[in-house]
């Protein structure tokens, strides 16, 4: 993967609904391969349509193209629109399945109960204001996610070493 994008939302509706939260993205720096620190994300959706209920939805996406991750960072990032997504492998079929040539992957969870069929738009857009704050700089997300003189603060260092461990493999 060339970035990953981590993201907790919350779903409610009943007849018109919305969806909003936030996450994270970290990015391969392009010139050395090697995992970037982490930025901030947040992401909401509108629906209409026949639908009630309440649900958390936990999605991994990982991006398999530098255009994917250019799109993410720009905050033109939209499932369905810009970057066409696929549901990642389950079981035994992940061997066979033929989804290597797609854009995104997509892993999701959720709990809750939540059910229709609706009409919908959504986005991803990075938090630049939250990048600044967490990383005390004027630099824009961007900026920030492909640089090498940036070292992640304490609260973030386990998700990079996390990432960092695989490079090895």
């Amino acid at each position: 993967a060339k970035g990953i994008i981590i993201l907790n939302q919350y779903r409610a509706g009943f007849i018109f609904g919305g969806q909003g939260g936030n996450g994270v993205l970290v990015v391969r720096n392009p010139q050395t391969g090697k995992w970037g620190v982490p930025g901030f994300l947040k992401a909401g959706q509108a629906s209409f349509g026949l639908q009630a209920g309440y649900t958390e939805v936990n999605n991994i996406f990982l991006l398999m193209t530098e255009d994917a991750v250019i799109k993410a960072y720009s905050g033109r990032f939209k499932i369905g629109a810009d970057a066409k997504a696929v549901a990642g492998p389950v079981g035994k079929t992940a061997e066979s399945f033929k989804f290597f040539k797609a854009e995104v992957l997509a892993y999701s969870g959720s709990m809750g109960l939540f059910a229709g069929a609706t009409v919908k738009g959504g986005w991803v857009s990075v938090d630049d204001k939250a990048n600044r704050a967490f990383y005390n700089t004027t630099y824009s997300t961007p900026e920030i996610l492909l640089s090498t003189w940036f070292k992640p603060p304490p609260t973030a260092q386990y998700l990079v070493d996390r990432l960092r461990s695989y490079e090895a493999k």
